[in-house]
This record gives structure tokens, C-alpha cells and sequence, in this order.
């Protein structure tokens, strides 16, 4: 049983995130424009972090982040409004918003890769 559903999961979302980065038009362009936003900020706060505080609030600024912009964009820009059961449209959403944490995390690994290589001069 187990061996028949996974494929199945693995492939609902495989397909589902490549639909989302490349095959939804603008918000294709969203999710990538908040991928790149989401590292480029989260990567130069961890290398030019100067307290643990910085580094602190780095780490949990992304998941906040994430919510903020699904947020938004449930409130701005749902495609569809008032609907509370099969949501195709709220898919869209999920873009962006994935964009946003997928690009905090690998700016924030890449950051501290830096910072430790900066700090242990071997």
C-alpha cells in the first residue's frame, strides 16, 4: 500500500512545484522574484550579522515572512474570493509564498556557510 501512495504524493507535488516555478505565467515570475529577494536579503544579513541577535532574528524571519506574504496575497490578490471548499485558484498562492522560504532557507544556509569560513581561516 505504502509503495503505491508515495509515488503518487511525490508526484502531486513535483508536479505542482514545477507547475507553480514555471508554468503560471506571472506568478511563476512571483515566486521567482520572491526566491531571489528572499536570498539575496537573508544571505547578506547572515554574512554582515555583527551580533547573534542579527542572527537570531534572521532565523526566524523567513517562516514569518512566508505567512506575511500568503497573507497579502490571500488578501490582495485571491483568484478565488469567498470560496471555502476546492480551491483550485489559492494553488497560486502557495508560489510566491514558497518562493519566499525556499529562498530564505538556502540564503540563510549559504550565510552561515560564509560566516563560518570567514571566522575559521583554515
Amino acid at each position: 500500500m505504502h509503495l503505491v501512495v508515495a509515488p503518487v504524493l511525490s508526484s502531486f507535488w513535483t508536479d505542482l512545484a514545477r507547475a507553480l516555478a514555471f508554468h503560471a505565467g506571472w506568478w511563476s515570475v512571483g515566486t521567482w522574484l520572491a526566491l531571489v529577494a528572499a536570498f539575496a536579503t537573508s544571505a547578506v544579513m547572515m554574512i554582515k550579522a555583527r551580533t547573534d541577535l542579527i542572527v537570531g532574528a534572521v532565523l526566524v524571519s523567513g517562516p514569518i515572512a512566508t505567512v506575511v506574504v500568503f497573507g497579502l496575497l490571500k488578501q490582495f490578490a485571491d483568484q478565488d474570493p469567498g470560496c471555502t471548499y476546492d480551491c483550485e485558484g489559492r494553488l497560486l498562492l502557495f508560489g510566491p509564498a514558497g518562493g519566499t522560504l525556499i529562498g530564505w532557507g538556502i540564503g540563510l544556509m549559504g550565510g552561515a556557510l560564509w560566516r563560518s569560513a570567514k571566522r575559521d581561516p583554515r
